[in-house]
């Protein structure tokens, strides 16, 4: 029973450290090192232009773009969309983003039909009307969507390219927004969120359009990350355009990490558990093993007299304890893929459940068993066999 349990702590432990490294350095489509987000807020906002200017003049900066969502963190807006050849009725609730131009060539994401937004095109569209006295309606919006969204449109029976779009809001038939356009560009997939979750489809819109400016984050890229010196002068740049107001920043691959926190924990304090577990069974194996010597020293010694070899006495001594280890092991085997299998499943990228998962449990237990045994069995085949034989 203590090996079993120790087994099948081993192996969980050695699945959620697996499934914690592989999130940790899978790719997620695009390039997210060297990349620092700052947020924005109305101040910030309303020197946009000016602070991305002057940001980009700073020595090692590559690139400087005004976003509404961190890529790889967070998914979006999430209104009703629509295509057509899809009635109203069946729009499909997916994920909208805002966007600035030269965005998805920062990231490192491929442009794979069209373009991306262009200050040399008009897709900011224009404002037709306020609804409810509020709340704009837009026309002729320039709209980039991902591979995914452009699946969706394929599966109507439409040409992804030009599609109109109708992105919308309403409760009770009350529209909240209606913004309308024609697509302009398809960007191969990434993950807008962490791995945790599937791809999602995904639509574009430019940042600065004509109702509103939907930045909420600069997203500042280096080409050799970012030392002290470099958050300084970044942060004197910010502060000459808005004086008083925080440069609120953190490293991007630094957010993502911390979103796999909790796995780390799970994997360390399994392997916690699992060294402790393990201790415990070598410690009940020894108290076995001194009391099974013990009760067999005359057999030893005799064994000894007749011509036994050492290495013989340890094989003979050391096989029956290593049985029941072997039986725990198949007992802990299926319990622990089935609990790991469950447990994988709230990840949408996830480690597969190898063989050498179950090799490296198997061996672990079998080489603290064998050691703890062999051991003992060590100590009783070289005894001298006479006192063994006198001390019965």
């Amino acid at each position: 029973f203590q090996f079993a349990l120790s087994s099948l702590l081993v192996f969980c432990a050695g699945v959620a450290y697996m499934q914690h490294t592989f999130l940790r350095t899978s790719d997620m489509g695009f390039d997210h090192q060297g990349l620092l987000t700052v947020k924005l807020g109305n101040a910030a906002k309303a020197q946009i232009e000016l602070l991305k200017s002057s940001l980009e003049q700073q020595s090692g900066v590559i690139s400087v773009n005004a976003i509404s969502n961190a890529p790889g963190l967070e998914g979006g807006w999430n209104p009703s969309v629509a295509f057509r050849g899809v009635e109203i009725e069946e729009a499909f609730s997916i994920y909208v983003q805002y966007v600035d131009e030269s965005y998805f060539e920062n990231l490192g994401v491929e442009v794979i039909a069209g373009r991306e937004f262009s200050p040399d095109f008009q897709d900011q569209g224009e404002v037709t009307e306020m609804m409810r006295g509020q709340f704009p309606k837009m026309e002729n919006l320039g709209v980039v969507v991902n591979e995914s969204a452009a699946a969706i449109i394929a599966q109507a029976g439409q040409e992804t390219l030009g599609n109109a779009v109708r992105i919308y809001t309403d409760e009770n038939g009350n529209l909240f927004s209606d913004y309308n356009g024609n697509i302009v560009g398809v960007v191969e997939d990434y993950h807008t969120q962490d791995l945790k979750t599937t791809i999602k489809p995904t639509v574009f819109l430019p940042v600065k359009n004509a109702a509103f400016d939907g930045s909420n984050i600069l997203l500042i890229r280096t080409g050799n990350g970012f030392d002290e010196a470099q958050i300084t002068q970044l942060k004197n740049a910010w502060n000459q355009i808005i004086p008083g107001i925080p440069f609120d920043y953190s490293f991007l691959d630094e957010r993502i990490a911390q979103n796999y926190a909790q796995e780390a924990r799970t994997g360390n304090l399994l392997g916690a558990f699992a060294i402790l577990t393990l201790l415990i069974s070598c410690l009940g194996l020894l108290g076995l093993s001194i009391f099974t010597a013990e009760t067999k020293r005359k057999e030893i010694g005799i064994r000894k007299v007749l011509g036994a070899s050492v290495q013989g006495i340890i094989s003979q001594l050391s096989k029956e304890f290593i049985y029941p280890v072997i039986l725990a092991l198949l007992i802990a085997f299926p319990l622990g893929f089935y609990l790991m299998s469950q447990w994988l499943e709230q990840f949408a990228t996830k480690v597969n459940i190898s063989i050498g998962f179950f090799l490296a449990t198997g061996m672990t237990s079998l080489v603290f068993a064998w050691l703890t045994v062999t051991w003992q069995s060590w100590k009783a085949a070289t005894s001298n066999p006479v006192k063994s034989i006198k001390s019965e």
